[in-house]
């Protein structure tokens, strides 16, 4: 736990947050073949860019990065899967 918090305290809540949502997005693809789930990128994407745009107070690239980057991290784990399985 004392490394999880120090993740957390480091980076700060809205990042891992934007990070865990991502690569829930890319994980509701799982089923669907390999390039469903590229195309949740693009979905990703327009959806961190629609709740930075509107919903936050702040325009900051680096949550739809941590977005991007937890949608990555999804998908690697989904190609892992696939092929040691």
């Amino acid at each position: 736990m004392k490394i999880l918090d120090k993740i957390v305290s480091r980076l700060g809540n809205d990042k891992v947050l934007h990070f865990l949502c991502g690569a829930l997005i890319i994980a509701q693809f799982e089923a669907f073949p390999l390039w469903w789930m590229l195309a949740a990128f693009a979905v990703l994407l327009g959806v961190s860019w629609l709740k930075e745009r509107y919903a936050d107070t702040s325009f900051d690239w680096l949550d739809i990065a941590a977005a991007m980057a937890g949608g990555f991290c999804e998908f690697l784990l989904c190609v892992l899967r696939h092929v040691i399985f």
